[in-house]
């Protein structure tokens, strides 16, 4: 205000109007808490099991953005015999069509009947040194772990890029290690939005790799092709 005013005795001789300076849109968010973003997250995510062509069983974690769409990721659908959804102690179900990206680690699942909420989109993928959250049903969780359900809070370290790790696009890095089994996962900003989606660990940092929702978004908007059964 003391610059406009400053401005306004220099210039006199001129009648202009200093509008006041934007705030970013990146600030203009209500952080949630951790009860909130927990709660959010019991909602908005399912635990994926998928039965393998040589019977062997893969556990994942899925992310639910509508109100009958999942992701996950493609390494945990693979090729299978048989793919079950579980969320909120509901019995399983199996989506009716599973579709897989070109572009990078992600699964969409077509399912109707989960008790589930969908995520809210992040405008923006967040910026290094961000607080979020990551969270997902890891092997071996214990009924402490809100019932299988662990949360991570974590800060963005930085991104990279995507192709040495097969992804087409950029990559995000954060500053904790993922658990088997929360492969497909939600990454949330701090306004509880989705900012990205898990799809593996760094070696030899132990640094969680995510696609954020920019690469998300792109994928899904690309063609998609139909999962492989046996």
């Amino acid at each position: 205000m003391a610059r406009a005013i400053t401005f306004a005795l220099a210039f006199g001789l001129f009648e202009v109007g200093l509008a006041a300076p934007t705030i970013s849109s990146r600030a203009d968010i209500l952080p949630l808490t951790e009860q909130e973003i927990t709660a959010r997250l019991v909602r908005g995510t399912t635990e994926v099991l998928a039965l393998g062509c040589d019977l062997s069983l893969r556990q994942g974690t899925g992310t639910v953005i509508g109100s009958d769409k999942v992701l996950t990721n493609q390494h945990v659908v693979g090729s299978y015999r048989r793919l079950d959804l579980s969320a909120a102690d509901a019995p399983l179900l199996a989506p009716a069509s599973v579709s897989t990206s070109g572009r990078a680690d992600l699964a969409a699942m077509s399912v109707s009947g989960l008790p589930s909420t969908a995520l809210p989109i992040a405008p923006f993928d967040p910026l290094p040194k961000e607080q979020v959250w990551l969270a997902g049903y890891p092997q071996g969780a214990t009924s402490a772990e809100s019932d299988g359900l662990v949360l991570y809070r974590a800060n963005v370290i930085d991104y990279v890029d995507g192709k040495p790790m097969g992804q087409a696009g950029r990559v995000m890095r954060l500053d904790v290690s993922a658990r088997p089994g929360m492969s497909g996962g939600p990454v949330l900003d701090q306004a509880g939005r989705l900012a990205g989606i898990v799809f593996g660990v760094q070696s030899p940092t132990g640094d969680s790799v995510v696609l954020p929702i920019s690469v998300v978004e792109a994928a899904l908007a690309a063609p998609l092709n139909a999962a492989s059964l046996c």
